[in-house]
């Protein structure tokens, strides 16, 4: 575990080895982001609809955008009520089943049912990583078109962003305290839903 995470017990650091999750070091195995830019083929100088009243319209359009694909934060499983006498307020759940199935429902991201309270005065020993928060799959995207109003300086540009594009649902890490009502529950989201904005610029 990082330094963000409280230690389970100073004289033994074998028990806070784990895969990180806090918000300075964090394991996420995929990460990939595609950042990209596309000038449409379309008006005078281009490859089509290059001459004609048309080509003012049709010229300037360009596409921008990036993706952002990344796979879930592991997380630790705790105890409500620490019985341990440690004074740090922490202690891990015990695990009772072989894998951690994850029907990643709003309502139980992971099998609730595969942890338990640990004995008093002994340490859990779920660990860090045998479940993991949803992932991100965002799209933003940003449609622009420039327009030229007197010489080759002067300039319109109007732009339209669309932030998550695809409306798509990305949540929050589950509760992971048992105990806790929410247990295993989902109580937010991680990104807004799909934003709109528009905006016009005059360069000069």
């Amino acid at each position: 575990m990082d330094n963000t995470t409280t230690i389970l017990y100073p004289y033994n650091d074998q028990l806070n080895n784990a895969l990180s999750q806090g918000f300075k070091l964090v394991d996420v195995p995929q990460t990939f982001v595609f950042s990209y830019s596309y000038e449409l083929p379309f008006g005078r100088g281009k490859a089509h609809l290059n001459s004609g009243k048309g080509a003012g319209l049709a010229g300037g359009w360009s596409v921008n955008g990036i993706t952002t694909f990344q796979s879930g934060q592991p997380l630790a499983i705790t105890v409500a009520n620490n019985l341990l006498n440690n004074n740090s307020g922490f202690n891990l759940a015990d695990i009772t089943c072989p894998s951690v199935s994850t029907p990643k429902t709003v309502n139980q991201w992971f099998d609730t049912s595969c942890f338990a309270n640990p004995a008093a005065y002994t340490f859990g020993n779920s660990g860090v990583g045998h479940v993991r928060g949803p992932g991100i799959n965002n799209w933003d995207l940003s449609i622009a078109k420039d327009t030229n109003l007197w010489g080759e300086k002067n300039r319109l540009r109007f732009e339209a962003d669309f932030f998550n594009l695809t409306n798509s649902a990305h949540f929050s890490n589950p509760n992971t305290t048992l105990g806790n009502s929410s247990f295993g529950a989902i109580g937010g989201d991680r990104l807004p839903p799909r934003l709109i904005q528009l905006g016009a610029k005059i360069s000069f």
